[in-house]
C-alpha cells in the first residue's frame, strides 16, 4: 500500500481527490434517486404507451379494413338482391300487361264480333222486312196489272 500512496503523492493526488470522489458519489446517488431513474422510468413508459398506441392504432385500422368490407359484401349483396326484386318485379310487369293486352283484345274481339253479329242481324231482319216489302208490292202490282188487263 506503501508504493501506492507514494505514486499517487508523485502525481500529486491527496485527499481532496477522495473528498471531491466521495462528494461525486453521494451526488451521483442523490441525482440517480431523484432525475436518473424517474426520467427512464418516465421515458420508458412513455415509450410503452406510444408502443400501445400504435399497436392500437394498427388494430383499428384492421377492424376498420375488416368492416369495410363486410360492409361493401353487404352493399353488393343488397344491390343484387334489388336487382333481382326489380327483375321479378319488372317480369310480373309484363306478365300483367300481356295479360291486360290479351283481355283488353279478348273483349274488344268480343264487341266487335258481338257488333258483327248485330248488323248481320239487322241486315237479315232488313231484308226481311224487305222481302216482305218487295212480296206486298208485287202482289199489288200483280193486282193492277191483273185488272188492267181485265179491264
Amino acid at each position: 500500500m506503501g508504493l501506492i500512496t507514494s505514486i499517487l503523492d508523485a502525481l500529486g493526488v491527496n485527499s481532496t481527490v477522495w473528498i471531491l470522489l466521495a462528494i461525486f458519489l453521494v451526488t451521483f446517488l442523490i441525482m440517480d434517486q431523484l432525475v436518473f431513474k424517474p426520467y427512464a422510468k418516465a421515458l420508458r413508459s412513455r415509450e410503452a404507451a406510444v408502443e400501445g398506441s400504435n399497436q392500437d392504432t394498427e388494430k383499428i385500422e384492421q377492424e376498420t379494413e375488416r368492416l369495410k368490407k363486410v360492409y361493401q359484401n353487404k352493399v353488393k349483396q343488397v344491390q343484387e338482391e334489388m336487382g333481382l326484386i326489380v327483375n321479378k318485379v319488372q317480369k310480373e310487369v309484363d306478365q300483367d300487361r300481356v295479360k291486360i293486352f290479351d283481355s283488353a283484345e279478348k273483349r274488344s274481339k268480343e264487341i266487335y264480333n258481338s257488333g258483327v253479329e248485330g248488323i248481320r242481324k239487322e241486315v237479315e231482319l232488313a231484308r226481311v222486312s224487305f222481302e216482305a216489302e218487295v212480296n206486298k208490292i208485287s202482289k199489288v202490282l200483280e193486282t193492277k196489272v191483273m185488272q188492267g188487263g181485265n179491264s
